[in-house]
């Protein structure tokens, strides 16, 4: 009400200076916004900072680890370990299985004759593919085992389930196994040659 009093002249400069007033604290409130990001990027910055030279230097100490004579001893028999495990694993693959044969022979051998020897030997021999014009290695077992049979019509079958079980091949009985009626003494020889699935 004491402002209704006043002239027209002072109530402007009292509205002016009230605007003044509060363009002023908006703009100290502006100012203290862009010091508190300021002071936020700045705390930013030296922590980013501070880690990277952290990890600066921690790098710089795995560098001058890796380069330590042990430590490149290490990698050295690391790297011949892994060669030499690399070896096995072709090896391995070029290798046929014994018990994949022999899981194979209990379901075609006899059950009226009886094993006395088995033996198994890996091979390798090269083939020609007549469609590419090359030559591949293919891996295969030899195998030679004698046994007793009731009589040689088991022989005979069981000459037969050989030669028509596609895994085996090349399979050749000794002619002296066909002597004997009964209790034949045979002994045969064939190649075992994985089938590819």
């Amino acid at each position: 009400m004491a402002t209704n009093l006043l002239p027209p002249t002072q109530k402007q400069e009292l509205k002016t200076e009230k605007l003044r007033q509060k363009i002023i604290f908006i703009l100290f409130l502006i100012l203290a916004d862009l010091l508190l990001l300021m002071a936020i990027i700045f705390g930013l910055y030296v922590y980013v900072s501070k880690t990277d030279s952290n990890l600066n230097k921690e790098i710089i100490q795995r560098e001058q680890l890796l380069k330590d004579p042990q430590s490149q001893e290490i990698k050295k028999t690391i790297e011949i370990a892994n060669q030499d495990l690399y070896k096995i694993n072709s090896v391995k693959k070029e290798q046929v299985s014994a018990v994949s044969i022999l899981e194979k022979l209990n379901t075609l051998f006899p059950s009226t004759a009886y094993l006395k020897s088995f033996s198994f030997q890996n091979s390798v021999r090269d083939v020609k593919d007549k469609l590419a014009s090359t030559t591949q290695k293919e891996f295969f077992g030899k195998i030679n085992l004698s046994g007793l049979a009731s009589n040689r019509e088991v022989v005979l079958s069981f000459k037969k389930s050989l030669s028509q079980e596609l895994s085996f091949q090349d399979v050749y009985f000794n002619p002296s196994s066909w002597v004997k009626s009964v209790n034949a003494d045979f002994i045969t020889e064939f190649n075992f040659v994985p089938v590819k699935k």
